[in-house]
């Protein structure tokens, strides 16, 4: 048996006694110390849950952690000498813990292990008498508070003054000290794998425009999502009665108006006067996901909040139009702060309001979370607009894959399979490395269980808790095909063994919902194929989704020399092609009447990338399919009125599916003709590359 490894050599996990499931507090752990030189190497071991924040000497020095399964933890290592001063030394970890469920992070216990080390000796830990890191908890954190999204916890808010803003920096006390800590038992720790975050501080580009806001009784369709207004024991939260802080309804009851554009280059040096009831909307140049902050003083009390979005609406940042809270509020009190969020959030765009008071700000940033190791590789041809593309790739694969591959880096964090696949292809493309899919594919293997799911059923993304039931039956299909990628990148044979259990459970689980010709049938769950119409033809037999499980059988027997999976796989391919094939086009579904299977005539451009995907179909047995999908499909067909019939194909996946099987049948040529029309709006929008054809979702 392999020993254990050792993280710490002196701390132990601790939280306040009686805080344990308190949800949306922020407890901070301070310790003073002396150097007698700078030039020893000092590092901060680190774990914690469920989010941590490390300053040193009133200087962002860390942020955390890398996600892990529930029941474990990952150790992150900061080497610290980038702030060390000789002397007299802060260090100041603030952890929120959320308690509640989320797509974003697993409903773990929160806690906190941590220890000091000065040229590899310990001075400094984390144990219950409390000795050497002061706890209290931070109040300047209003507890409670909206919901930031269905997927994601708490939105954030903040009522401030002298002592809150000198608490990371003063070694005076703020608050009242907790002397009484338990250890928090149950956590097995991981090590991070994956590298430490980039942090570094980017200015916005220019200021666009400016305004006044109006204040105004709420509108009669004011906005009330059910992660606000509808909390419960699947949806936690404070329920409306509870709130304390709610900057959705706040928002609602402003009015933006007289707005003037400036188009001002930004200065970090430049004083900005925000009079009382006014804005100012700053421009990134490109979307950016990370931590946004500024300098702030006031003679009077003022409401100050950030509001954000990846795009502009109608001239204006619509906080609203991603279904989720993008506003933090900072009720001050007379004095000067510098205020950061501790959450990440993805923008463009952000405005700055100014309600009940004026105020001056002074260095507007956005602290940017992101993966350091994209830019180890190099693209560049003599096409400035596919150049812009890559870029944008790049930026949204540096945004999306920090410690997981998440889906988008906003409204959610959450590791989804399916998009993950592609994830781990560019992780392999664009750094060479691995350390990102292991991590990811290492937590669906270590947990335990995924509660509230149907036995055997693998969740649609993990980290996370779908206390709702909710699950997608595709989305494990695709975790099969990554894992023989997976194996092929590394043979990381202990992985793919390790995992295999819950493989077998998976293909079992599948099976009762196969029909008298071996097809799945009236599958549990949100089938998913795509946003697209080819969602909407779902049941009773969807062959897309038939055409993946093809796969997946086949990926399963090649990995695990299962040689009746691999006939099982062959067979099913058949079945498809014989029953789904209308001697034109593969058809999407067929539905059950008076006990009959019955062909309808849906039939989706996805549908046809996924028949190529996955072997369904080959040039060489369907020649005229595939001449429609290189000479006639793609980014222009419908503008040429071709075969309005086939319903068009979205983003994700359908057109990445055609680069794809394009690629695979040597077509570069099409692909360089077609990449500019399908992704170049993207790119010069956000920066970014969408999931979407439109901007009506995640832009990254």
């Amino acid at each position: 048996m392999q020993k254990p490894i050792s993280f710490f050599e002196k701390a132990v996990p601790i939280w306040p006694k009686g805080m344990e499931k308190e949800k949306n507090i922020l407890v901070g752990f301070k310790c003073i110390f002396m150097a007698e030189t700078a030039a020893h190497v000092f590092t901060l071991k680190i774990a914690a849950h469920s989010t941590y924040r490390v300053w040193l000497n009133n200087n962002m020095a860390g942020w955390g952690p890398a996600r892990a399964a529930h029941g474990y933890a990952r150790v992150d290592e900061w080497e610290l000498n980038k702030f060390i001063k000789q002397g007299r030394n802060i260090i100041a970890i603030e952890v929120a813990a959320y308690n509640i469920n989320s797509y974003a992070m697993p409903d773990n216990p929160p806690f906190l292990q941590a220890e000091l080390s000065e040229n590899g000796a310990v001075f400094a830990a984390t144990t219950t008498q409390g000795t050497d890191f002061r706890t209290e908890k931070l109040e300047h954190r209003i507890q409670k508070c909206i919901r930031y999204s269905f997927q994601r916890p708490f939105a954030e808010a903040y009522n401030m003054d002298a002592a809150s803003e000198k608490w990371r920096s003063s070694p005076s006390p703020s608050g009242k000290q907790i002397k009484e800590l338990s250890p928090v038992n149950g956590i097995s720790l991981l090590p991070r794998r994956v590298p430490l975050p980039s942090l570094n501080k980017t200015p916005p580009y220019k200021w666009i425009s400016a305004g006044e806001a109006i204040p105004t009784s709420p509108p009669e369709n004011a906005w009330r999502p059910h992660f606000i207004y509808e909390i419960n024991e699947k949806i936690k939260g404070f329920k409306e009665d509870e709130l304390e802080a709610n900057p959705v309804a706040d928002l609602e009851k402003i009015i933006f108006k007289n707005k003037s554009s400036n188009d001002e280059l930004f200065n970090p040096d430049d004083d900005i006067l925000l009079p009382k009831q006014t804005y100012r909307i700053a421009d990134f140049g490109q979307e950016l996901t990370g931590f946004p902050g500024v300098s702030i003083s006031c003679d009077k009390a003022v409401s100050f909040y950030f509001v954000f979005d990846e795009i502009l609406t109608d001239g204006d940042v619509d906080f609203k139009r991603l279904t989720c809270a993008n506003i933090i509020k900072f009720n001050l009190k007379p004095g000067s702060y510098l205020i950061e969020a501790i959450e990440p959030y993805s923008l463009r765009y952000l405005k700055c309001l100014a309600m009940e008071g004026d105020c001056t700000i002074r260095g507007l940033y956005l602290r940017e979370l992101s993966s350091p190791h994209v830019y180890s590789s190099h693209f560049s041809c003599s096409n400035p607009s596919i150049n812009k593309i890559f870029e944008a790739a790049r930026n949204t694969f540096r945004q999306n894959a920090l410690d997981i591959f998440m889906d988008c880096p906003s409204r959610e964090r959450a590791g989804w399979l399916g998009d993950s696949f592609f994830a781990a292809r560019v992780e392999n493309d664009l750094t060479g490395r691995h350390e990102i899919e292991k991590n990811f594919l290492e937590n669906f293997l270590l947990a335990n269980s995924f509660g509230n799911l149907p036995d055997g059923m693998i969740p649609m993304c993990y980290p996370s808790d779908h206390t709702d039931g909710n699950f997608i039956p595709n989305w494990p299909m695709w975790l099969v095909l990554q894992l023989e990628e997976y194996m092929a990148r590394t043979g990381d044979g202990r992985l793919i063994n390790g995992i295999q259990p819950k493989i077998r459970k998976l293909i079992s689980y599948f099976q009762k919902f196969r029909n008298e010709i071996g097809l799945l049938e009236k599958l549990d769950g949100w089938i998913f194929v795509e946003w697209s119409k080819a969602n909407e033809f779902v049941q009773d037999v969807n062959f897309p989704t038939n055409m993946l499980f093809a796969a997946m059988l086949d990926s399963a027997g090649r990995l695990y020399q299962d040689v009746s999976l691999r006939k099982d796989a062959a067979a099913l391919r058949q079945t498809i092609r014989k029953m789904a094939f209308d001697g034109e086009f593969f058809i999407d579904n067929a539905v059950r009447k008076d006990g009959k299977l019955l062909l309808t005539s849906n039939r989706t451009e996805t549908c046809q990338y996924f028949a190529f995907f996955f072997d369904i179909a080959t040039p060489l047995d369907y020649p005229d399919l595939w001449n429609k999908i290189v000479n006639e499909f793609g980014p222009n067909r419908i503008k040429n009125g071709l075969y309005p019939q086939i319903h068009p194909a979205n983003s994700f996946m359908g057109n990445y599916l055609r680069m794809e099987i394009l690629s695979r049948y040597n077509q570069q040529k099409k692909i360089f003709q077609e990449i500019v029309p399908y992704f170049l709006y993207m790119a010069e929008t956000t920066g970014t590359l969408w999931e979407n054809m439109g901007a009506y979702a995640s832009c990254n």
